[in-house]
């Protein structure tokens, strides 16, 4: 024993001792990878050195608390209990050690009296791990009976909490530095995926509007050489109408992903009964399925209740899932549509027995320009936009989809799922096209005045309406419009709303104002701009519908015998 041991202490290492062991702590440290290498490094230096009994580190977390990262001889019930509690605030300056010579005997931890018996625990001395000023934590030290910490053993614990401090500073700046190399290469590479799926997207934009154009010019140029029999025009007039169809398909997903992006895709809600619109969606599709030869079959139980939702919609929602199925499903295949309440919600489910789903995939299946097949060798169309259309317009109803399948060449089935409505719809404003239901238009001595600076277009429409029984005017500009309505009275006036010096927003702004001196037509805006904004100011100005092109001559027909259904003394005049 050495002279100066005080009576009843174990004498402490010798210098030469201490040496030693701040020489392991420090190359420990400085090697260490880890923050918690440097924990157990910290642990051992305290073990050997100042020979508590027991030993503890302790750093905060992100949330400000001190937990417990290492320790030796502690059991889980004592640092559950003690887990973060500090003796100095987490933003303290030069915080000094805090030492318990006696537990027992410093009333203020009375409360923990019970807690250091059962541990077996007779004092306690808290170091702070400070470094370049910011406290990161503590050391615990712990010895079984009363202890009297000499001054030269709290200056050893705190030389190796500098140390280690210092080694858990360099060691979260080295992680965050390697966390922002890790951020930015994700970046990097997340930069270059983007890039990628661009060039790819341009590349089927490209190929998709390319492909059905060549079969449309060359049929037309076939058609005017007057060569072509009965059957064989039927046909080309057939394939250029379908390629028309899937243009314009392919216009519409790329507006409507526009405008998800954008976050200006809204909704016309209603009251509406779904076995309509899924048969209406069915009924679309179904010429194709018999075209390949497949069973489409429809089970649309009966159920109280009505969604709150977007009709025109919904439709495309079932429609797009229904035509996947259909793509997808080889000839001879099935396809089952099925709709059914489940308790609150109304569940629509499209299962088909085509190529299936490969798991790794569908994780992907609902993100933008995500497909299955890629590159030249894709046996099937599309931009990929359906589904993530279809996954937007589902949720924006307060629904659900998801999609499950056994795996590749076993099928797949899509289920829907809308909430019920609880409530009644918020009346809308004027009257769209998209709640007018088509039907075969009757318009005999409806008065038209169509306006547009398109000559086919105006050709066309003027042609179809006539045969609807419509008795039509037709302009090319706002000053030729204006002319005819002194000179006549339309009913219904068709405009479109881009035009070569004045606009037909101009139209209706001449028009409107000779009210009441001169009664207003009905109008119908018909435009190729199709974002919310523009239907929004074309109502505004006094539009009663607004339609976006292409249109089917037979809708606009529809549209304007719903318009004028109400007003047969006029008409008929």
């Amino acid at each position: 024993m050495r002279p100066d041991t005080p009576i009843g202490r174990a004498p402490g290492p010798e210098p030469r001792d201490i040496v030693q062991v701040l020489y392991t702590l420090v190359d420990g440290v400085s090697r260490a990878h880890s923050a918690e290498a440097i924990y157990d490094e910290a642990l051992q230096a305290l073990m050997s050195s100042v020979t508590p009994d027991r030993a503890s580190v302790l750093v905060f977390d992100d949330e400000g608390v001190m937990r417990f990262r290492a320790w030796r001889r502690l059991s889980a019930e004592y640092r559950a209990a003690v887990e973060g509690h500090s003796p100095w605030a987490r933003d303290a300056k030069n915080p000094e050690p805090v030492i318990v010579p006696d537990v027992f005997g410093d009333a203020t931890l009375a409360a923990y009296h019970p807690l250091f018996r059962a541990e077996g625990v007779g004092a306690v001395a808290f170091i702070p791990l400070v470094a370049q000023d910011e406290l990161l934590g503590k050391f615990m030290l712990y010895y079984a009976k009363p202890h009297d910490f000499l001054p030269e053993e709290v200056q050893l614990a705190q030389t190796i909490a500098h140390h280690v401090a210092f080694g858990l500073q360099r060691s979260q700046s080295v992680q965050r530095r390697e966390a922002l190399l890790a951020a930015e290469e994700a970046a990097r590479e997340a930069a270059e995926a983007a890039n990628r799926a661009k060039d790819d997207f341009i590349a089927m934009v490209s190929h998709e509007l390319r492909t059905p154009l060549t079969a449309m010019l060359g049929w037309t140029r076939m058609l005017q050489t007057g060569q072509l029999d009965a059957k064989a025009s039927a046909h080309a007039l057939q394939v250029i109408e379908r390629n028309v169809r899937q243009q314009t398909q392919i216009l519409t997903d790329l507006l409507d992903v526009s405008r998800i992006v954008s976050g200006k895709l809204t909704l016309d809600l209603q009251l509406v009964e779904l076995p309509p619109i899924l048969e209406m969606a069915v009924d679309i599709v179904r010429s194709a399925a018999e075209g390949k030869g497949l069973a489409l079959t429809t089970t649309l139980e009966p159920f109280t209740g009505a969604v709150l939702g977007d009709a025109t919609r919904l439709q495309q929602v079932f429609w797009n899932l229904i035509t996947n199925a259909v793509k997808f499903t080889p000839p001879g295949g099935r396809i089952d549509v099925r709709l059914e309440r489940s308790e609150a919600h109304a569940r629509i489910a499209v299962t088909d027995s085509g190529r299936g789903i490969a798991p790794e995939f569908l994780p992907q299946l609902f993100q933008r320009f995500r497909q299955a097949e890629t590159g030249f060798t894709r046996h099937h169309g599309g931009l990929g936009l359906g589904l993530a259309i279809v996954r937007h317009l589902v949720e924006l109803h307060g629904g659900t989809v998801e999609a499950a399948s056994p795996g590749e060449n076993q099928g797949a089935t899509f289920i829907v799922e809308l909430p019920l409505a609880t409530r009644s719809p918020v009346t809308g404003e004027s009257p769209e096209a998209s709640r007018l239901l088509p039907g075969t238009p009757r318009l005999q001595h409806v008065r038209v005045l169509i306006v547009d600076d398109h000559e086919d277009t105006v050709e066309l429409l003027a042609a179809a309406l006539t045969s609807y029984g419509a008795d039509v005017t037709v302009a090319t500009s706002v000053p030729a419009a204006l002319d005819v309505l002194r000179r006549h009275r339309p009913h219904v006036l068709v405009s479109d709303l881009s035009m070569p010096g004045e606009d037909g927003f101009r139209l209706m702004h001449h028009i409107q104002s000779q009210r009441p001196v001169s009664p207003a037509p009905t109008a119908i805006a018909l435009t190729a701009h199709a974002r919310a904004q523009d239907r929004d100011q074309a109502l505004a100005a006094g539009f009663q519908v607004y339609l976006s092109k292409p249109v089917e001559p037979a809708r606009l027909g529809a549209v304007i015998a719903a318009l004028v259904s109400g007003e047969s003394d006029t008409v008929g005049g």
